[in-house]
């Protein structure tokens, strides 16, 4: 697999919802569910936590640009 699943699949839980928010290559939405399936979450825990991570994420890149027009 990818390094940052390897590195993160060791958070467990947590892990998925990291490598959802991160706008990196090799992470977002589909490694988050990749790697909810390969630590057999089950759909009832996986999608609160994939959500969290898709809506934080967002909030990052919202943020990011909004920082970024306020310098411009």
């Amino acid at each position: 697999g990818s390094a940052p699943m390897q590195r993160l699949s060791r958070l467990g839980p947590m892990g998925v919802v990291t490598i959802t928010l991160l706008p990196l290559k090799g992470c977002g939405m589909w490694s988050g569910v990749l790697m909810a399936r390969l630590l057999q979450l089950p759909p009832s825990r996986s999608y609160p936590l994939l959500i969290l991570g898709s809506v934080l994420g967002c909030l990052i890149l919202v943020g990011a640009g909004e920082a970024l027009l306020l310098l411009l």
